[in-house]
């Protein structure tokens, strides 16, 4: 039987910006792009804030990745995918464990659901900090009472500031209500996992840890499909962290982005898909900013020094990416740039 658990995932608010108030449910709006008769990537929230499912037709049922956040929009796209796909779900995958691909895991519960070890790590982690009472009043303060500032200061899409803000009033009425609850999957693997539905083969390999700590990628062979979950996602810079591995990174996306790749589409958990081309100067920009955040230190300059010799500017091909954590004013740049300066000895 599945594990059940209260939860909310407040850490430190790199997912505060992923909630919604619930009396936007009903109309909550959900983007449904058919990218073949049996693959369908449903996008929720006006912009890229908000998560996405992915459903796969199977002859012996349908696969959905990732749950989304709040069980009602869950199971509205649940219900959207039967009616789109005309058959019955069979299998729930999780990309990772953050409670916005997770906290819908309920509407799930009687399938199995499939997900990295450290996803039950994760939510058991998140479940800690909920309990943390000086939470509540760090959303209060950072996303609620000054929002005015949070617009004035963010360069990005004002949409993104909007949705963050109804985002962290969702929030605090649910950990007031204590209503969150979360399904852990039953099926958790270490490296990798194949998953055999019919004729059509979903391949998972873990990542280095980045974004995550429970980051997979799904290789769907017969739908020429690449599910790549947080770890990449359109127009937003790839997070580093002082664990990650750029080499097995690397040697991991190798085969799928490579010159005669056989890729068609690349999803990620937000926003639209990207291209092959998307994902290659993200592999360009982490490798150009490790190669001299490395050279840099031996040189024996600062980490602010090398935040001013590496800013944004130095990466024109980036010049359309959103710098910032959807909604917020974390600058994944500069986290990049700390990550990599405590691994480096």
């Amino acid at each position: 039987m599945k594990k059940q658990m209260l939860l909310m995932s407040a850490a430190i608010l790199f997912t505060v910006i992923q909630q919604v108030n619930s009396q936007d449910f009903v109309n909550f709006p959900i983007t449904k792009i058919k990218l073949s008769r049996n693959l369908i990537l449903y996008k929720t929230g006006k912009t890229s804030v908000y998560t996405n499912m992915v459903a796969v037709k199977t002859s012996e049922g349908i696969v959905v990745i990732d749950a989304l956040q709040y069980p009602e929009v869950g199971e509205r796209v649940k219900e959207m995918i039967v009616k789109d796909l005309k058959g019955r779900i069979s299998y729930l995958i999780n990309t990772h464990g953050a409670y916005d691909h997770t906290g819908g895991n309920i509407v799930f519960e009687d399938i199995p659901i499939i997900g990295h070890l450290n996803v039950k790590t994760e939510i058991e982690r998140q479940l800690i900090t909920n309990k943390n009472p000086q939470i509540l009043p760090m959303i209060e303060q950072q996303m609620i009472i000054n929002p005015d500032k949070m617009r004035s200061t963010y360069p990005g899409n004002p949409q993104e500031i909007d949705e963050s803000i109804e985002s962290a009033r969702g929030m605090i009425n649910s950990l007031k209500n204590n209503k969150f609850i979360t399904v852990i999957p039953d099926t958790l693997f270490k490296e990798k996992y194949t998953l055999k539905s019919g004729k059509t083969t979903f391949l998972m390999e873990s990542n280095t840890p980045s974004y995550s700590r429970s980051d997979i990628i799904i290789y769907i062979p017969e739908y020429k499909t690449l599910i790549v979950g947080d770890i990449f996602n359109k127009k937003r810079l790839p997070w580093f962290s002082p664990s990650t591995q750029l080499d097995k990174w690397e040697k991991l996306f190798e085969p799928y982005i490579k010159e005669d790749t056989k890729v068609k589409y690349f999803l990620g958990a937000h926003g639209y898909p990207l291209t092959v081309d998307e994902i290659r100067e993200q592999f360009k920009y982490l490798r150009k900013l490790f190669d001299e955040v490395k050279r840099f230190k031996t040189e024996g300059k600062t980490v602010e020094e090398v935040k001013i010799n590496l800013a944004l500017e130095k990466f024109p091909y980036l010049s359309n990416y959103n710098p910032y954590f959807y909604g917020s004013t974390i600058h994944i740049h500069n986290l990049n740039i700390d990550a990599i300066w405590r691994q480096l000895k």
